[in-house]
């Protein structure tokens, strides 16, 4: 699945990717997506439930960019990991691990 969204203010452009682009990565790692910035508009590419994760957690980004003019990586962080608690409750009886570094992933599944 590959999913386009605008960058509300592109003034904040900078602000929504991160330093050196490290809200990217932190999406592309937590949830296995595909993510790059072309002008005013970012493509996710990937897993149809990872892709609308990912784009869950930039809109919630967005949002409180309306509010202030930077974010920081805990605050992503924040993002990504309440995305997936309320991920984990609708799956009751799976398990999420995540890590700050690269994503975990099952041997059997």
């Amino acid at each position: 699945m590959t999913l386009n969204i605008v960058v509300e203010q592109p003034e904040k452009k900078v602000a929504l990717l991160g330093a050196s682009d490290r809200h990217l990565r932190m999406l592309r790692e937590a949830f296995g997506v595909n993510v790059y910035a072309r002008d005013d508009e970012l493509r996710l590419s990937g897993d149809q439930d990872a892709v609308s994760k990912a784009a869950a957690v930039i809109d919630v980004m967005q949002k409180q960019l309306r509010r202030r003019e930077w974010l920081s990586a805990d605050e992503v962080g924040k993002a990504i990991e309440q995305m997936a608690r309320s991920q984990h409750q609708a799956n009751e009886g799976t398990i999420d691990v995540f890590s700050h570094t690269r994503r975990i992933k099952p041997k059997t599944a």
